[in-house]
Formats: structure tokens, C-alpha cells, sequence
């Protein structure tokens, strides 16, 4: 087994056992500079760890905690440069390069050009959205196709017409995709078109700003006094759960707000990042150096990216250096320790180690086992990961994974099965 995958898994398995139940962060990372540039910022994080990190605006990285090294980022396709904007779980990459061209890239397989059904008309103004399944929501200018739709893993594409969405962004595993009509804000459904609207909040709706696999949804809000940017967790069940405000941060706007398959937010008040582990619990982060940082987004596992200010030019204007907090979170839910599950799968997949239809296959298991516990189907839900652990003991036995691998996905099944009682 890869020494580099087998540090990725335990460090998975370690996030979730023994730690306090109280936030708090563990290492700050100064991400390394490529030789050349002057400004890196980070841009995304998955839930190994990996973060995007973009230097100069022509030139992008992935960043592992593990050997705190970059890789760049490469293909023979691109063109003039290559700006990285939205990373996956299975570390793939959607990149433009700089003639405005989309691809799809990852360490394996290369860069593959995104491209719509109707190659007369094959002009994809913006990427809206990523998931994990290889998915991407889109602004098109193909009228014939729709102006909005999502491309599907196998290349077909779902068309969000003849609905009017005046707004139409982020895209979970699902299939979800957050939308702004003439009726309000909801959520497309692509598998089906349908939409569904969000309950009123005191005659009104807050503008939703992100979504998890879990249905929660982040919303942005104005504090009623000081008229300040706020922050909502609409929880499925619950309802709208205001992010409590540290002391003494009252009169800050929260800006730059991200929320995670776990439920947990970063934001920044201000020029100081923050990370709530629940709507209840925030942390403030430490500044890098003493100096302006911000976070970018986090993972179920804790790990924040951003970024700090570390220079200004002789213009005024700023230079950055990419960074990245560890935050031993408490111990999660159980859709949190099936996310674990899925991170120590990426791990093996992006290594070589597993193969690609035998992690989809595992993955789809995950999903169907996440959906029960969303559900409520206790006994469903563990009778899939008991199916996902005979799969791993299936594949160990015909000598397709490792035993030592094998081994440290079962921990991870088996706290899931403990998690859900």
C-alpha cells in the first residue's frame, strides 16, 4: 500500500477518535510557493485534504497536507495558462485554460475537454457548479439546449428549461442544484425538474448561498440593527439556526460564507476567519503572522483553507500566500463518518491503488447508505455499509486491494455502522 494513502487514511481514521468534543485548531500551514510566483491563493479543499491552490492567475496547484507539497497542475491541451475554480473528491479539477477553454482534469487520467451534446453549439459560458460524481452545472449559450442544465457523468446533459431561473448555482451529490426564480429561491432537482421552495422566515426568505449532501442549507441574512451580513442554517427537521457571533465581533460583516457535508461554516468577520463546527460553536482561526487572513472553505475532516496577506506591491494592491488551519472538530454524525469512508476511498482511487469501477461501485453503496440516515432507515442504512465492508473483504480476498488497505477501510465502515447505534 502507497505510504503517502496509507498517512491520508489514518490521519482520517485519527480525526474521529479520542478528541475533544471543543473545536480547536491543531496546525496552521503556510502552503509552499512555486518557483516564479508572486501570489498564490487557495480556491477549494476536498475531504482528503487536497487543496486547490491557484498562483498568479495562470498557473494551478493540488496541495496535500501529508507531504505539504504541491503538483502542479498540467496538460499538453491547455493553452496560455490554466486557472483552476472548482476541485472534486476523486481530486479532479475543473480548469480554463487561456483561451477560455473548460476541461475536466485529474492526476490519471489528464485533462478532458468539457464539451456540450450539440457541438453546433458547443459554448459554455460558466461553470456553476462540481460534484463528486463528475458532474457540472452550467450557463450555456445554446438556446436549443437550455441557457442552464447539468452535464452528467455520461455526457449527457439535463436541461433546466423551460423553468425561468433567474439564479442558478452550486451543485451537491445529489444532483441539487440552488436556484432563484420569479417565485423565490429552491432547489432543482435534476433527476426529476421539480423544485422545491424554502420556508418563509418572518414574512420573507434569506438568499441561500451553499448546500450540503445532507440538505442543509447556508443562507445569507442581515442583522436587523446594525444591518450587518449574516449567516443562516436551514436544517432539515429543525429549521433556520442563526450562526452564533463570537464576542466582540458584532459589528463585523460575515463574508465569504461555505458550508461542508458535515454542517460546519467558515466565514470571515471582517479581515479575522472563523469556523463553526456547529451553529453554536465557533472558532475563531488564528492569523497567520499577525497578519489580514481569511478562510476559503473546509472539509468533514476540519481541514480550512485560505488564505493571508502577506505583502502589498507598490500599487496598493495585495499579494497572497495560500494557507490552511487544522481543526480537530468533535466527534461527527454519522453521514460526517460515512463522508470519512468516501475520503479514505479517494485516497485509493487517486493513488492507483483501487480501481475506477470498483470505487463507483463502493460509492454508490455510501450514497444509498447516506440517503437511509437522512431518512430515518437506521437498519437500511447499515445494512449497506455491512455490504460495503463484505465488498472491501471481496476485493482484499481476490488480492485487488491490499490488506493493510483493506484493513483501514473497515475501521472506518465499522465507526459509521457505531455511529448510527
Amino acid at each position: 500500500m502507497n505510504q503517502f494513502i496509507r498517512l491520508v487514511i489514518v490521519t482520517i481514521l485519527l480525526s474521529f477518535a479520542g478528541f475533544s468534543a471543543v473545536a480547536q485548531v491543531t496546525a496552521i500551514y503556510a502552503l509552499p510557493y512555486p518557483e516564479g510566483a508572486r501570489s498564490c491563493t487557495s480556491e477549494d479543499v476536498n475531504a482528503s485534504g487536497i487543496v486547490l491552490v491557484v498562483c498568479d492567475g495562470i498557473r494551478s496547484f493540488l496541495w496535500s497536507p501529508v507531504s505539504q507539497a504541491l503538483t502542479e497542475i498540467e496538460s499538453a491541451a491547455f493553452s496560455k495558462g490554466k486557472v483552476g475554480s472548482h476541485l472534486n473528491d476523486r481530486a479532479e479539477v475543473v480548469v480554463r485554460d487561456g483561451t477560455g477553454e473548460l476541461y475536466i482534469w485529474s492526476a490519471s487520467r489528464g485533462a478532458t475537454a468539457i464539451s456540450l451534446p450539440d457541438l453546433k453549439c458547443n459554448n459554455i459560458k460558466e461553470i456553476r457548479g462540481f460534484n463528486d460524481l463528475g458532474e457540472v452545472a452550467v450557463q450555456t449559450n445554446c438556446p436549443a439546449l437550455g441557457e442552464l442544465g447539468v452535464i452528467r457523468s455520461d455526457g449527457s446533459f439535463t436541461s433546466a428549461t423551460p423553468l425561468a431561473f433567474l439564479d442558478f448555482h452550486h451543485l451537491n451529490n445529489r444532483s441539487q442544484v440552488l436556484i432563484q426564480d420569479e417565485g423565490g429561491y429552491g432547489i432543482w432537482f435534476a433527476d426529476t425538474g421539480l423544485v422545491t421552495r424554502f420556508p418563509s422566515l418572518g414574512g420573507g426568505t434569506p438568499s441561500p448561498l451553499d448546500l450540503n449532501d445532507a440538505g442543509e442549507v447556508l443562507f445569507h441574512d442581515e442583522e436587523p440593527v446594525l444591518h450587518v451580513a449574516r449567516a443562516l442554517l436551514l436544517k432539515p427537521g429543525i429549521g433556520y439556526v442563526p450562526l452564533l457571533i463570537p464576542a466582540g465581533y458584532e459589528k463585523f460583516p460575515m463574508l465569504d460564507r461555505t458550508l461542508d457535508n458535515a454542517g460546519q461554516v467558515t466565514a470571515n468577520l471582517g479581515s479575522h476567519p472563523v469556523f463553526w463546527k456547529s451553529p453554536d460553536s465557533p472558532l475563531l482561526l488564528d492569523l497567520y503572522e499577525q497578519r489580514a487572513s481569511m478562510a476559503v472553505a473546509s472539509n468533514t475532516s476540519g481541514l480550512v483553507a485560505g488564505n493571508n496577506v502577506f505583502k502589498f506591491r507598490l500599487d496598493g494592491s495585495p499579494e497572497f500566500m495560500a494557507i490552511a488551519w487544522q481543526v480537530v472538530p468533535a466527534v461527527p454524525q454519522p453521514v460526517a463518518r460515512i463522508e470519512a469512508v468516501q475520503s479514505g476511498i479517494n485516497a485509493l482511487l487517486a493513488s492507483g491503488e483501487l480501481a475506477d469501477g470498483e470505487a463507483r461501485s463502493l460509492s454508490a453503496k455510501l450514497t444509498a447508505a447516506t440517503k437511509s440516515v437522512e431518512n430515518g432507515e437506521t437498519p437500511a442504512a447499515k445494512n449497506m455499509l455491512q455490504a460495503t465492508s463484505n465488498q472491501v473483504s471481496a476485493l482484499e480476498k481476490s488480492k485487488r486491494i491490499s490488506t493493510q488497505a483493506a484493513t483501514d477501510l473497515r475501521a472506518l465502515i465499522e465507526a459509521a455502522i457505531s455511529s448510527l447505534g
